[in-house]
């Protein structure tokens, strides 16, 4: 499977499973997990395909790279390292707890805007490390379009 087959059959669904039903943790969760596993599929692509163009090491050497130049996929490998192994304890991850993501309703002014639904109903939200609330929707989102476009450099 290439990485724009996994993208499409396995990432994209997800995200539009999330976006239908945008309060479930298990939709927010696959959705979160698939956009992160695209970066490996890109990165073992890569490796095999483009070896000069991926650093050393493993995919998270390549996850650290795409973190350094979009914030939102950045917010979604820590989210992801968070479920996976619950607590964070090394680093300096925006979100060090599985915990921080969770559907809420937020109130008049407490609503992200342009993240929130109208009339704020119950979505999933993190809550960063240093007390910024997200919509894991849209960053979800933001993170694919960004992996999208890394593959478009690739002709994938």
């Amino acid at each position: 499977m290439t990485p724009r087959d996994y993208f499409q059959n396995i990432a994209l669904p997800n995200m539009a499973d999330f976006e239908r039903d945008f309060g479930s943790m298990r939709a927010a969760f696959n959705a979160v997990m698939s956009a992160d596993a695209t970066a490996a599929h890109l990165f073992h692509w890569l490796k095999a395909n483009h070896p000069s163009v991926v650093p050393t090491g493993d995919d998270s050497s390549y996850r650290q790279t795409l973190a350094n130049h979009n914030a939102d996929f950045a917010l979604i490998r820590d989210i992801a390292k968070a479920q996976k192994h619950v607590e964070l304890t090394r680093h300096s991850p925006a979100v060090s707890s599985a915990s921080q993501v969770q559907p809420k309703a937020l109130g008049w002014g407490e609503a992200v805007w342009g993240e929130s639904r109208w009339d704020s109903p119950e979505q999933v939200y993190v809550t960063l490390n240093d007390g910024t609330t997200r919509g894991v929707e849209a960053i979800v989102r933001g993170a694919l379009d960004f992996l999208n476009l890394e593959m478009q450099r690739y002709h994938l």
